[in-house]
């Protein structure tokens, strides 16, 4: 299974120590590629997709400036080892990072209308998300519904792990304990 992270921190001081422990607990389920997507303070947006594992340090001084950030380590179980199918999947006004398999659990029906743009099985997540939709798989997800304007965190699991945890003003997130 993959590894997802990420933090929001719309009011608090981020502790780059605690972001680059949960990106190496997160990179123990991956190894493949990784990736992470973040809205900085200034409203830009930062998209970085690689193959191999993240170097914490070189991750933390690429988002010091951001206000929330979700992060990926892929251990490919479907589509390509390549960055193209590698997470974030990023579409229109959306981020997402899953950990868990989709094939054979999301009816045609949920996703009608939706043209996924990679190989990549967790794309089908982003119309269920959206749309509200129950979503009766194991899986763990981080996502982020953004305007130029704002930004609405959005998270799930159900039957594998994701851990919470706040820090002066800062939640952070991790499918391992950290």
């Amino acid at each position: 299974m993959c590894g997802i992270w990420g933090f929001q921190a719309r009011e608090g001081t981020k502790n780059e120590k605690t972001i680059q422990t949960i990106i190496k607990r997160a990179d123990e389920r991956g190894g493949h590629s990784y990736g992470f997507f973040a809205i900085m303070k200034n409203g830009k947006h930062l998209l970085v997709k690689q193959t191999g594992r993240p170097d914490p340090k070189t991750v933390c001084s690429l988002i010091k400036d951001s206000i929330i950030c979700i992060g990926h380590s892929r251990l490919a179980t479907s589509g390509e080892n390549s960055i193209f199918d590698g997470q974030p999947i990023v579409r229109e006004d959306f981020a997402l990072v899953h950990n868990g398999i989709t094939e054979g659990y999301i009816p045609k029906k949920a996703v009608e209308g939706f043209e996924a743009k990679t190989n990549n099985d967790s794309e089908l997540m982003i119309p269920l998300i959206k749309n509200k939709a129950p979503i009766e798989f194991d899986h763990a997800y981080l996502a982020i519904q953004f305007t130029p304007y704002d930004w609405e965190f959005k998270m799930s699991s159900k039957g594998l792990p994701l851990v919470m945890q706040e820090e002066d003003g800062v939640t952070y997130f991790c499918s391992k304990q950290w």
